[in-house]
């Protein structure tokens, strides 16, 4: 039996509505994702920032792993205004004869910092075993305050780990200003080199928490 044509028409009606709807609902979620997910994203990663005001401390640790010496540069800087007598600095060896930490320590003495105040810890390969290395030193020369600084990303978590090696010591956390060419927070998924390190640093805040720390 047929269908009445007004039946048909009814119902392409009704198709053609519930098309509009969905394609403005599609069209109206695209424009939410493109208004919010660029803040989030900026969000979720300042929140890998920790930064204080500096203290008095027993010594400046300016953490490893930083190719542009933006590290250094700031801890000497804070040693130089007096915010602590000595300062660690940290490297390894590539090849025989030439080590980071050498060439750390010739640059903060170039700036300024008395070469006899400078400690060289050799052969830290990551946070974990840096964070190890530097309690226990601190702990045999009883040391009981640090003021860490490491990259804007890494800050949080280097803290973290520090901490967690030591809660009875006293860590301050003064990262270097987030600058062009290491890494800036705002719209770094536009940026090759910021997003492939803040994506690292999420990474390793997941193997952090997974595995206790690193």
């Amino acid at each position: 039996m047929n269908q009445a044509p007004g039946n048909n028409g009814h119902r392409m009606k009704l198709v053609t509505s519930r098309l509009i709807i969905g394609v403005l609902v599609a069209l109206l979620t695209i424009s939410s994702i493109r208004v919010c997910l660029p803040p989030l994203l900026s969000v979720i990663a300042g929140s890998l920032i920790r930064s204080e005001p500096a203290v008095q401390s027993d010594l400046i640790i300016a953490l490893g792993g930083d190719r542009y010496c933006l590290r250094e540069k700031r801890a000497a800087e804070l040693y130089l205004q007096g915010f602590a007598p000595r300062m660690v600095v940290s490297g390894v060896q590539y090849i025989p004869g030439i080590h980071t930490g050498d060439w750390a320590r010739n640059y903060v003495v170039e700036l300024g910092v008395k070469i006899d105040d400078v400690i060289v810890l050799r052969e830290t390969w990551n946070t974990r075993e840096e964070a190890k290395r530097l309690t226990a030193m601190m702990r045999e020369n009883g040391w009981k305050s640090a003021i860490v600084v490491t990259s804007p990303y890494h800050s949080r978590r280097a803290l973290f780990t520090l901490e967690k090696a030591a809660p009875e010591l006293r860590f301050t956390s003064i990262p270097v200003e987030p600058q062009h060419p290491e890494w800036r927070p705002t719209r770094w998924w536009t940026r090759r080199n910021d997003a492939g390190m803040t994506v690292r640093e999420i990474l390793a805040w997941v193997n952090t928490l997974l595995s206790g720390w690193e």
